[in-house]
């Protein structure tokens, strides 16, 4: 199956026909001629047939989402190496972390912890001040919401592929970690005499 998350028959095959055709440009009428059960799949109006091409292109793109691959190939594995440079000693980390606690949400993109500290990184295509607020607020709800951690030391860190200088500087001055891409790896802005600011 090449999309194996539609699990509707209607879905399967619309799927498996946009993959057949995008690799190797075969037409609609031989991928209908040799669809399995094609037979059984009940005919559907034009409305019901857009809404399925809607879902299956919001699945597709998470095949081309260049934040999550940020994410995933180049910010999380660097954290316990490039913070052990700065004398944390991290043992665990998560991503995509959610939390709901009386009525408030906390979404954290990437979160590690050891026994004594914590770090809270949001990761953006392109960070902006805004951004950079956005954590702010998230780390200051960030005990309330997660109690466990109510006894480490917080910090807060903001990555992305993209950061203009006077964001990279706005969010230094508020006691934020910056991580930056930098060719296939990530690095650490800040500077010997940066002092993070702990929450």
């Amino acid at each position: 199956t090449v999309i194996p998350f539609l699990d509707t028959p209607q879905l399967a095959a619309v799927g498996y026909f946009i993959m057949t055709t995008t690799s190797n440009g075969q037409g609609y009428q031989e991928w209908e001629g040799y669809l399995p059960g094609k037979k059984d799949i009940p005919d559907q109006s034009k409305p019901a047939k857009n809404r399925q091409m809607e879902i299956i292109n919001k699945q597709l793109a998470k095949f081309s989402d260049p934040l999550g691959d940020f994410i995933a190939w180049q910010v999380y594995p660097s954290v316990f190496e490039l913070f052990q440079e700065w004398g944390f000693d991290f043992c665990y980390i998560s991503s995509g972390v959610s939390v709901h606690r009386e009525g408030a949400f906390l979404d954290i993109d990437v979160f590690a912890a050891s026994d004594s500290e914590a770090i809270l990184i949001a990761v953006k295509t392109k960070l902006s001040q805004g951004d950079v607020d956005e954590h702010l607020h998230r780390l200051a709800r960030f005990k309330r919401l997660m109690p466990r951690f109510k006894d480490v030391k917080g910090f807060g860190a903001v990555a992305a592929m993209v950061v203009p200088d006077e964001v990279a500087s706005y969010a230094y001055r508020q006691g934020l970690f910056v991580l930056v891409q930098s060719g296939e790896n990530v690095i650490i802005l800040n500077d010997a005499g940066f002092t993070p600011k702990i929450w």
